[in-house]
């Protein structure tokens, strides 16, 4: 899966730059891609970077909003 985007703003902080962005275009394999074309979390095997560390992601936790109950 590959995500082109466009930086839109920059903001400098004290300890890192953050980059405000727009997605204008997605690529991703047939074989991360859910019924319906939208790309599967469990499929792509997603994965985050926090504290110096990179984590894998995956499970549902529920939607926006529903203070975490299952969807």
């Amino acid at each position: 899966m590959n995500i082109e985007c466009l930086v839109r703003q920059e903001l400098n902080l004290p300890s890192h730059q953050v980059f405000v962005c727009e997605v204008v275009k997605v690529w991703a394999d047939e074989g991360v891609l859910a019924e319906g074309g939208g790309i599967s979390p469990t499929l792509s095997s997603p994965v985050c970077y926090y504290g110096g560390h990179y984590w894998s992601l995956g499970q549902d936790l529920g939607k926006m909003g529903a203070l975490f109950k299952k969807a």
